[in-house]
């Protein structure tokens, strides 16, 4: 999970295996993460559970995972307007 002095998660390219037609693609892309979300995913078990099926956040959730991805994106979103952060971009 350590890459290069910082840490990063490889999880599933979505949009790009949508484009191609393949969500069930293995295509996979590195994401950021920072010290201390790695710090939180070690506290929530990540070791545990980073080879199965379960999600570290909101296993027992009624809500969809599509819901739960559309409620934290329009979060996020939130943040960015009401915030002087800027996105930083690669």
């Amino acid at each position: 999970m350590k890459q290069e002095d910082h840490y990063t998660l490889m999880v599933p390219n979505y949009k790009v295996n949508r484009i191609k037609g393949q969500e069930s693609s293995n295509s996979k892309k590195y994401v950021p993460i920072t010290e201390e979300m790695f710090r939180l995913f070690v506290e929530l078990n990540y070791t545990k559970y980073k080879e199965t099926e379960n999600y570290l956040i909101g296993n027992d959730e009624a809500l969809s995972r599509t819901t739960m991805m559309n409620l934290a994106s329009k979060g996020f979103s939130h943040f960015w307007k009401v915030t002087d952060s800027k996105k930083v971009v690669n």
